[in-house]
C-alpha cells in the first residue's frame, strides 16, 4: 500500500499546509499517484471550508490517511460496521458508510454523478496484458457538466475513454512488433488489431474501458454540520 498518514505531534492543518508548500527541484518534491492526490484535494477542501481550528478538532483523534492507506480506517472507531470494508458485499457497501466523511454510492448511469464525486476509469485488460503502464486506470473527480479531471487530464467521458483505448492499441501494436506469436494468438480471438470492443464487465458502465459503478462521495455538508454541533 502507498499513500500518506499524518505523523504524531503535528496538527492536521499543519500536515496539509506542508503538502501544499512543497518547494525545490522536482526530485525534492513529494510525488503522488492519482488516488492519493484526490485524497489530498478532499482534505484541503474540507480544511478551507471549516477553517484550521475546526479542521484540527475534527481530525485530531482520527487517522488522517490518503491513497491505499485509507484502508487503515477499517481499524478505527469511525467505521460504521465491524466487518472489514474490503470484504463487504456490494449491498453491504451500499448500506454502510465506511467512513463518516466519505461514502460509497453505486451508480447505474453518468447522470447520477454529482460534482466532487471520486470516480475510477478502468482500461481494457489488454492494456496490462501487452505491457501495462500508467494508463491501467485513472482516478478522477467529476467536475460537473460532463467533465472529469484526473492527474493531468481534464476530459469529457468520451475523450477519457478514447485516451484509454489509444493507450491499449499502442501497447498491442508494440507487443505484436516484438512477438509475432502474440499477434497470431490475438487474431485467433477473432479480433482486429485496432478492435475497440468493450469487454463486458458489470462493475463498469458500458464495460471496459469504462467508469466504475462504485463512486466515492465526500460528504462536506455532514462534516460541516458535525463541527457546528460540537
Amino acid at each position: 500500500p502507498w499513500g500518506f498518514e499524518k505523523n504524531k505531534g503535528i496538527t492536521p492543518a499543519e500536515a496539509m499546509n506542508q503538502l501544499y508548500s512543497q518547494k525545490g527541484g522536482f526530485h525534492e518534491r513529494i510525488i503522488v499517484d492519482c488516488s492519493t492526490l484526490l485524497g489530498i484535494i478532499y482534505y484541503r477542501a474540507a480544511q478551507e471550508m471549516m477553517g484550521d481550528d475546526k479542521f484540527n478538532s475534527y481530525y485530531e483523534q482520527a487517522p488522517m490517511t490518503m491513497g491505499q492507506l485509507e484502508e487503515k480506517f477499517s481499524t478505527s472507531d469511525r467505521v460504521k460496521t465491524a466487518k472489514d470494508p474490503n470484504n463487504l458485499t456490494r449491498k453491504e457497501k451500499r448500506d454502510h458508510t465506511i467512513k463518516e466523511d466519505m461514502k460509497m454510492v453505486f451508480i447505474s448511469s453518468l447522470n447520477e454523478l454529482v460534482p466532487g464525486d471520486k470516480v475510477f476509469f478502468k482500461n481494457h485488460p489488454d492494456y496490462k496484458t501487452y505491457g501495462g503502464g500508467v494508463w491501467n486506470g485513472e482516478y478522477a473527480v467529476y467536475m460537473g457538466k460532463g467533465i472529469f479531471e484526473g492527474f493531468g487530464a481534464r476530459e469529457s467521458y468520451q475523450n477519457m475513454i478514447k485516451k484509454l483505448w489509444k493507450a491499449t492499441i499502442k501497447n498491442r501494436r508494440k507487443a505484436f512488433r516484438k512477438d509475432k506469436a502474440a499477434k497470431k494468438k490475438y487474431k485467433r480471438r477473432g479480433k482486429k488489431i485496432n478492435d475497440k470492443t468493450h469487454l463486458q464487465d458489470g462493475r463498469y458502465l458500458g464495460g471496459r474501458p469504462g467508469i466504475s459503478t462504485e463512486v466515492y462521495r465526500f460528504d462536506f455538508q455532514s462534516v460541516n454540520n458535525n463541527k457546528k454541533n460540537r
